[in-house]
């Protein structure tokens, strides 16, 4: 059976991703006597263990549709839809800021021009009022908006569900949306893939990387993602587009929990893990990639 909800979450907080968003705080290594996550009095954040999917879906907090996110109701009307918009992005904003993580309901499946569109627009899109052509923001409400408007040329539903999936994951001379990676910009894992039970429609685009280990049978442990840039993404967005028959579940946890839990506990070791530069890489001799970082 199909699903249609994603979850997106900063890049302190432990998850795997389809689309990764280019707007991001760059991170950085220090030598330097560490950051108090225990004691500082400035910290909003608010740290969570245990939480289920259900305690996600039970707090108006953390969770928002992806119609009210991407396609605001009052769009006809400039002056309430921007500010409607900059309302809804700040709830959304703010989530993914204070509990680093927001589940988007409602979501189209299989679509990966909405999902490249879902991170430009967490990503600064929404800040560009008028239609702004380096915004896939931007470019996917004007696109949809004209699909939505009535008129005597209007598509058949066939029709409309083949305009929807319709579309550019990245601009040419773009100034947010998905950045670049080894596996895509936006890319579909399956535990099938190159098995016999392998769906085409699900699987990597020929000449992507797929060494990664979502792409097999085995349960993830708690990890963070492409530890192996720079740069490593701000926002990740994962949405799922078919379930799983057995197991399949995705496991979240608060990495800054972890830390803070760590330093009031272990502060000596918190220390090292703070302090200590380490190199992290990514090899796939299939593609060709090498990365690391430190």
């Amino acid at each position: 059976s199909s699903s249609s909800s994603s979850a997106a979450t900063n890049k302190d907080k432990n998850t795997t991703a389809k689309s990764v968003s280019r707007n991001h705080t760059p991170s950085s290594s220090s030598s330097s006597s560490s950051y108090n996550l225990v004691d500082d009095p400035h910290d909003d954040r608010t740290f969570w263990t245990g939480w289920s999917g259900d305690d996600l879906r039970s707090n108006p907090e953390l969770h928002i549709s992806f119609d009210r996110l991407m396609m605001n109701p009052n769009r006809h009307d400039t002056t309430t839809c921007a500010t409607t918009t900059r309302a809804v992005m700040t709830h959304a904003l703010t989530a993914l800021y204070q509990y680093g993580i927001l589940l988007v309901h409602d979501t189209p499946t299989d679509d990966s021009v909405a999902m490249a569109a879902l991170g430009a627009a967490l990503g600064g899109g929404h800040y560009k009022q008028q239609f702004n052509a380096t915004s896939l923001y931007s470019v996917y409400q004007q696109q949809n908006q004209q699909q939505r408007q009535p008129g005597k040329n209007d598509p058949q539903p066939q029709q409309q569900q083949q305009q929807d999936t319709e579309g550019p994951l990245q601009l040419d001379h773009g100034t947010d949306g998905p950045m670049r990676t080894l596996y895509g910009t936006v890319w579909s894992t399956t535990s099938a893939a190159g098995t016999s039970d392998d769906d085409d429609s699900l699987s990597q685009v020929d000449g992507a990387s797929v060494a990664d280990s979502a792409y097999g049978q085995d349960s993830l442990p708690l990890h963070t993602d492409m530890s192996y840039l720079h740069n490593p993404p701000g926002l990740q967005i994962f949405g799922m587009v078919q379930a799983a028959t057995r197991g399949g579940e995705s496991v979240y946890g608060d990495g800054f929990a972890a830390a803070r839990a760590l330093q009031r506990e272990c502060p000596q070791h918190f220390e090292t893990l703070s302090t200590i530069p380490r190199t992290y890489g990514c090899r796939d001799a299939a593609t060709g990639w090498d990365l690391q970082a430190s």
